[in-house]
């Protein structure tokens, strides 16, 4: 069985899915996976990351990819990458968007291993008009 630090995840991601503390900053967003195992997605060939409401983040196996999904709508994945930077790139834009700290998006960064914080803060400025077009490119940059 594919573990999740097999895959890449940081001991400290992991360490925050184990702790499953959804009043922390990411604690809505990123929490633990459970709701996907009575979802026909389970029938997959995935390793589920993590969970948010019905979005599922998880690494599908077969495909070698990063992916997140609704529940709702398994056969129509919203993000698709080759590596978690590109996954935890979406989670980071999220945390931005929820309003977070630029110290409490940098302190996640550093213990999940998210490489591109600096860049995104110094880009995210920058973006306004072009907002929906960066938050969509910013991800598949990252890989």
């Amino acid at each position: 069985m594919t573990s999740l630090r097999d895959i890449g995840l940081s001991q400290g991601l992991v360490d925050h899915l184990a702790a499953d503390d959804q009043s922390g900053p990411f604690g809505y967003r990123c929490q633990p996976a459970h709701y996907w195992k009575s979802s026909p997605i389970a029938e997959r060939d995935i390793v589920a990351l993590w969970e948010s409401g019905t979005v599922l983040n998880y690494f599908d196996q077969a495909r070698r990819r990063f992916e997140q999904c609704s529940l709702e709508d398994i056969d129509a994945p919203w993000h698709s990458f080759t590596s978690l930077q590109g996954a935890l790139a979406v989670l980071f834009i999220t945390g931005y968007e929820d309003e977070l700290s630029d110290e409490v998006l940098r302190d996640y960064a550093r213990s999940f291993d998210f490489r591109h914080i600096e860049r995104m803060l110094a880009e995210v400025p920058q973006a306004p008009e072009a907002y929906e077009h960066w938050r969509q490119t910013f991800p598949v940059s990252c890989a």
